[in-house]
């Protein structure tokens, strides 16, 4: 703490010169265990997955704890990297997390870091204009690039309802991490020696229904579409671990330019499309996917995983008869093997 406290006031913006703030050193699960304090707001933000001690505030039993010290409308916020651990580990704390809490959030708050909002009660999507107005607040929300609520939209992975439609997904695999029955500290390991990450996105079945919300979302990133990653590269806070939406618009801004400069070919294109379509930042498309599609066609062009992302996208808009009659052709037209045929058709089946 001390070496915080005499860090630049940019850093941590004189936190350690507030009245407000009260320093109390002493181990989370103790301090919950003992204290009948209700709060409205509680941040975990503990070390690596794989640090010892570090599985016990992501277990069971430390978010029925939490969740007796929160207000009726108290919120949790849970940092989590996914950097180290994979799809498995990272369904798991989720499961954990909602096995507690009824409304859940998730949020990108960096590169490889994650925010997980829970609740007792709805969470309110709606973000006051007054925040922006308050200067301290302001300048917490500019150091992570974020320059009206609007911003706020770009850096959401999925909402409450579509939390639950994942768990569900995944219901067969509905581990739970508990201090009685710990999960967690030996995938942990297993996968940070293996260097494995994991993608928030692509844990999503593909087949999820889009949402209203979804627009938000989208008319946020139409806001910026027309820039360009240089100007958002300028916009990056220098501080390592403070440019989250900087650099995520930088990669968003580029995929779109790439997606839309009709000189590349369609199946190029398509992996841009797809990176968009996967964050939610653009609509379907149906007139650039038969595009696609009579590209590969005519040009004989056919790049491996090209069959699989052209049907993830076909099957999401519930247009399966598409999807198989495109893939009868391609193998007609002897542009994938029988192999491939009956793995993509497989695939369609199982979604």
């Amino acid at each position: 703490v001390k070496g915080i406290s005499l860090a630049p006031s940019h850093l941590n913006f004189e936190i350690f010169h507030n009245k407000k703030v009260n320093i109390i050193e002493i181990d989370a699960f103790k301090y919950f265990t003992k204290t009948r304090k209700k709060f409205d707001i509680i941040v975990s933000q503990p070390s690596n997955l794989w640090v010892a001690g570090v599985e016990n505030l992501f277990s069971q039993d430390f978010y029925q704890l939490a969740r007796k010290s929160l207000s009726s409308e108290g919120i949790l916020g849970q940092w989590l990297q996914n950097y180290g651990i994979d799809e498995r580990t990272l369904r798991m704390i989720l499961h954990t997390l909602r096995s507690v809490f009824p409304y859940t959030e998730l949020y990108k708050i960096g590169p490889k870091d994650i925010l997980i909002l829970a609740s007792l009660k709805p969470l309110d999507y709606n973000v006051s204009d007054k925040k922006f107005f308050d200067p301290f607040l302001n300048a917490i929300f500019k150091s992570f690039g974020i320059y009206n609520k609007q911003d706020v939209s770009l850096s959401r992975i999925f909402s409450s309802s579509q939390y639950e439609q994942i768990m569900s997904f995944y219901s067969k695999d509905r581990d739970i991490h508990t201090l009685t029955k710990p999960k967690l500290s030996y995938l942990v390991d297993k996968t940070f020696f293996l260097s494995q990450d994991s993608d928030p996105f692509d844990i999503k079945p593909v087949f999820m229904k889009e949402e209203k919300m979804n627009e938000r979302k989208i008319k946020s990133f139409q806001r910026y579409k027309n820039d360009s990653p240089e100007i958002w590269k300028k916009r990056c806070p220098e501080l390592s671990g403070f440019q989250f939406l900087c650099v995520y618009m930088q990669q968003a801004l580029k995929s779109y330019q790439f997606f839309t400069d009709e000189s590349n070919n369609y199946p190029a294109r398509l992996n841009s499309y797809s990176f968009l379509r996967k964050h939610g930042l653009i609509n379907h498309d149906s007139h650039f996917l038969s595009n696609v599609f009579s590209g590969i066609i005519k040009k004989k062009y056919l790049h491996e995983n090209t069959p699989f992302v052209y049907v993830n996208e076909r099957v999401s808009q519930g247009d399966y008869e598409t999807a198989y009659a495109h893939i009868a052709l391609l193998k007609e037209e002897k542009m994938i093997s029988e192999d491939q045929y009956q793995t993509l058709k497989e695939h369609i089946d199982k979604l």
